[in-house]
């Protein structure tokens, strides 16, 4: 018993001292070396050609064609018939914005329905034409006191006129409002307008198709207007849509759209 405790005690010491037991082996250590693989650059995609934008159509620099509209009103001694002056003036608005100015002689010289008129042909001259109604700024200067939409046809003449760079006839006038279609429609007080226009020294006057006949308040009587007009040194003609206006007051053909047909 105690050869083993003196045994016990040695190998105690033996520790104390410094003498361990011989160290585990230290395992080699495993290296594995890994090459990346090369990232190749995304190819470069294919430029795709950008839609082409349409030219524009040439921007004429600014027109002004004068026309004369005739009228007719009730003053107190009677149905009368009157000439007054319209400047009508197109040009280039870099601004692209809708602009569609009218100006006056006499404070509210002009009633809505001429303005609306004003309006119309701005719109089917622009349409007619195929250009964008925003490109232009549209001017309708006006003399006198003036309503109604009788003289809408005339206006878009003017605008066309304008547009193409023609000139409308100073010895010719016309009565008739003007349809979205292009078609001339129906007025009144045709008697007194062409009267109105011998004063004031016209030749010529057109009147909407189906009008030769037309009602006289004066008179209070039907009357033939293309003999009234020769009695009177005018020549009335009738006319159907804007094409034949156009064609008769320039003397120059319109341009048509694509597919459409006036009735002329």
């Amino acid at each position: 018993m105690k050869k083993k405790v003196l045994v016990l005690l040695a190998s105690a010491l033996l520790l104390l001292q410094g003498v361990a037991c011989p160290p585990k082996p230290t395992p080699t250590p495993i290296i594995i070396v890994v090459t990346p693989t090369p990232i190749e650059a995304p190819p470069t995609p294919t430029e795709v050609p950008a839609t082409p934008t349409p030219s524009p159509i040439p921007t004429p620099a600014a027109r002004e064609v004068e026309v004369h509209p005739l009228a007719f009103a009730i003053g107190p001694e009677g149905p009368y018939g009157m000439t007054s002056r319209c400047k009508v003036s197109v040009e280039p608005n870099p601004a692209r914005e809708l602009r569609v100015g009218f100006y006056e002689e006499e404070v509210a010289g002009t009633g809505p329905m001429w303005r609306s008129s004003g309006w119309m042909a701005s719109i089917v001259g622009s349409f007619l034409m195929g250009v964008d109604l925003a490109e232009y700024r549209f001017t309708f200067d006006i003399g006198g006191r003036i309503d109604g939409p009788s003289a809408g046809g005339l206006m878009t003449v003017a605008v066309l006129a304008c547009l193409l760079g023609d000139e409308v006839k100073e010895e010719a006038s016309m009565t008739g409002t003007i349809n979205p279609d292009g078609t001339i429609g129906p007025v009144g007080g045709i008697p007194q307008k062409i009267e109105a226009a011998a004063e004031a020294g016209k030749k010529l006057v057109l009147v909407p198709v189906g009008q030769r006949y037309s009602f006289d308040i004066a008179k209070q009587e039907w009357v033939d207007v293309v003999e009234h007009g020769r009695r009177l040194g005018v020549e009335v003609k009738e006319v159907s849509d804007i094409y034949q206006a156009y064609e008769i007051l320039t003397g120059k053909e319109l341009p048509k759209p694509e597919g459409a047909s006036g009735r002329g």
